[in-house]
C-alpha cells in the first residue's frame, strides 16, 4: 500500500492498512476526507477499536517537515491549554517514503462554517445567534494570539464544535512565535479571520475588534480599524481569486475533463454512476418521460427532473444558426460563464441553485453547444410572492429586507446581473434565490459598475410599476438594509 500512497489520486479505493514504525503498528483508513495530491492525504479510520483521523505525509521532499510540524505544532496546542484533538500515536511509513499522525476522533461534531449556517438559516431579523458565535471564534483566537500562537491557515473549517465546546483543527498551521503576538501582527491574523466572513458581516468587525483587545489589553485607533478594514477587503479579494481558479481544474472539490471533443466540470460530490449517464447524453435525459421541459427558446432549453433521488436542473444553451454558432465559437459559452458566476455568488454568501456539471461540445478551441446542470429550486418567483394575498404582510417585509441584504452584497462586490425581471428571483426556505446568471458581471471598478448597476435597479423597480405598495414596501426594507431604491430616468 505505501507504494500507492507515494502516488496516490483522488480515486485512492478504501479500506486500507497503513504500517509504521515497526511491523506491530498499524492504522485502517476506512474513508477518504481530503487529498492532495503527491502530499497529503486525510482518512477517517480506527485504531485499536477506537475512531480516529489519520493524516499521512508522502511528499518525496517535504514529508518529514510537514510531519514535524504537524507534531510540533499539536504540542504547542496542547502546552497553550487550546482545546483540541488528541495526538494519539506518530511515525514514519515501514518503506520510509512518508510518515503518519493519528488523532481521536471528535464525535459528534459540527464545523464552525456549518454552525454558521444553521444559525442563519435559524435566525430571525433581529436575532444574535451570529453574534454569539462569532464572539466565541473571535476569543479563541484572542487566546491563541495572547499564548503566542497563530494559526497560518485560519478558515472556518479548522474549528469544530463538540458539547458546545470550541476544538482548534490544523496542527501543522499552528506557528508559535515565542511570546504574545504584537498588535500588527494580531491584527494580521485576525483579518484573515474576517476574511473568511462575507462582506455582510463587516459591520460586526469594530465590536469585535473591541472585544478582542479587551481580552489582549490592547488598544485599537481610528487608524487600525481603517487599516483592519482595507486588509479584510484585499484577503477577501485574494480567496476570490485563489477559489475561482479552482472551478475550472481538477482539485478535491472538481472534476476535469477534456478532450479534442468536449469539456467537462464536475462537482465531485456529485460524480454518481446516473450523473456520469446524464453527462454521456444529457439532451437524451432533457427528453426523457422523467424530465420535464419547463422552457423552449432559440436561445436556451431548460428541463428539470430528478437524479439519485436529487432534483436537477439541465440548461442548453442553444445555437440559433450556421453564423451564431460561428459568432460563438471563439467565444466563452454561456454555460461556463453561469458556472462561474454561480460559485462566485455562493463564495459571497449570495443565494442561488448550486452549480452541479458545466458541459461544452467543442471542435479544438472552437465551441458549440453547452449545458449548464444545476439544483432545482422550488418556490413562487418574486412577483408570485409580493402579490399573493396568502402571505402577511410581516413575512412580506422580512424577505423584502433579504433582498435589501442581497442587494448591498452587490454593490458590495460590484457584481451586475443584467436582467433583474421578477421571475429570476425565486423565494426558497425564505430567501430569495438569485436566477439566470449567463449576463452577470463582476466589475474592476465604480466607474463601469455603477451604470449598469442603475439599470438593473430600473429593471428591478419596473417589475413593480403596476403594484405602488409593493414599491413602498421594498423602499422601506432597502433603507433599513443600507442600500438606496433609486435609479436615474
Amino acid at each position: 500500500m505505501s507504494n500507492q500512497l507515494a502516488s496516490f489520486d483522488y480515486d485512492l479505493p478504501v479500506p486500507f492498512s497503513v504500517k509504521y514504525g515497526d511491523q506491530s503498528r498499524s492504522v485502517e483508513c476506512l474513508e477518504v476526507v481530503r487529498v492532495l495530491p503527491g502530499r497529503r492525504l486525510v482518512c477517517w479510520g480506527r485504531l485499536a477499536g477506537n475512531d480516529v483521523y489519520i493524516k499521512i505525509f508522502v511528499h518525496p521532499k517535504h514529508a518529514q517537515r510537514d510531519w514535524q510540524r504537524e507534531i510540533e505544532g499539536a504540542h504547542a496546542l496542547e502546552a497553550a491549554r487550546v482545546v483540541s484533538p488528541q495526538l494519539l500515536d506518530s511515525g514514519e511509513l515501514i518503506d520510509g517514503h512518508g510518515f503518519v499522525v493519528v488523532y481521536e476522533a471528535i464525535y459528534p461534531c459540527c464545523s464552525f462554517r456549518e454552525a454558521w449556517l444553521l444559525a442563519g438559516e435559524a435566525e430571525q431579523i433581529d436575532d444574535d445567534s451570529h453574534e454569539l458565535l462569532l464572539l466565541q471564534l473571535v476569543l479563541e483566537v484572542a487566546h491563541m494570539h495572547k499564548m503566542g500562537l497563530s494559526q497560518q491557515d485560519l478558515h472556518l473549517d479548522n474549528f469544530i464544535f463538540h458539547d458546545q465546546q470550541l476544538y482548534v483543527l490544523d496542527a501543522g498551521g499552528i506557528h508559535a512565535h515565542g511570546g504574545s503576538l504584537d498588535k500588527s501582527t494580531s491584527l494580521d491574523n485576525l483579518m484573515l479571520l474576517f476574511a473568511q466572513f462575507t462582506s455582510d458581516n463587516d459591520v460586526r468587525i469594530k465590536q469585535n475588534l473591541n472585544n478582542y483587545a479587551m481580552v489582549r489589553g490592547l488598544e485599537f485607533t481610528d487608524s487600525d480599524m481603517d487599516t483592519a478594514l482595507e486588509q479584510v477587503k484585499q484577503r477577501r479579494q485574494y480567496r476570490q481569486r485563489k477559489f475561482l481558479s479552482k472551478v475550472y481544474r481538477e482539485c478535491s472539490a472538481f472534476i476535469s475533463r477534456q478532450t479534442l471533443n468536449s469539456r467537462l466540470m464536475l462537482d465531485r460530490q456529485q460524480a454518481t454512476a446516473s450523473v456520469w449517464k446524464m453527462l454521456a447524453d444529457p439532451d437524451a435525459m432533457m427528453g426523457d418521460g422523467n424530465f420535464q421541459r419547463i422552457k423552449s427558446g432559440n436561445t436556451c432549453t431548460l428541463s428539470n427532473g430528478v437524479i439519485d433521488d436529487r432534483p436537477i436542473v439541465i440548461k442548453r444553451y442553444n445555437l440559433k444558426n450556421v453564423w451564431h454558432g460561428l459568432g460563438r465559437a471563439l467565444r466563452r459559452t454561456r454555460a461556463s460563464i453561469s458556472w462561474e458566476n454561480a460559485h462566485l455568488l455562493r463564495f459571497h454568501g449570495i443565494s442561488t441553485p448550486r452549480p452541479l456539471a458545466l458541459l461544452e461540445r467543442r471542435f479544438g478551441p472552437l465551441r458549440g453547444r453547452a449545458w449548464f446542470i444545476m439544483s432545482h429550486v422550488d418556490g413562487p418567483d418574486s412577483m408570485e410572492y409580493f402579490t399573493s394575498g396568502a402571505v402577511d404582510a410581516d413575512a412580506k417585509y422580512a424577505i423584502a429586507l433579504k433582498f435589501g441584504y442581497l442587494f448591498k452584497s452587490l454593490v458590495s462586490h460590484k457584481i451586475s446581473h443584467g436582467d433583474m425581471k421578477a421571475s429570476n428571483f425565486i423565494i426558497h426556505a425564505g430567501e430569495p434565490v438569485l436566477l439566470d446568471l449567463d449576463a452577470m458581471k463582476q466589475h474592476r471598478s465604480s466607474a463601469s459598475f455603477e451604470p449598469v448597476h442603475n439599470k438593473d435597479m430600473q429593471r428591478f423597480l419596473k417589475n413593480w410599476q403596476d403594484h405602488p405598495d409593493i414599491t413602498v414596501l421594498f423602499e422601506q426594507a432597502f433603507a433599513r438594509a443600507g442600500v438606496t431604491l433609486t435609479a436615474s430616468h
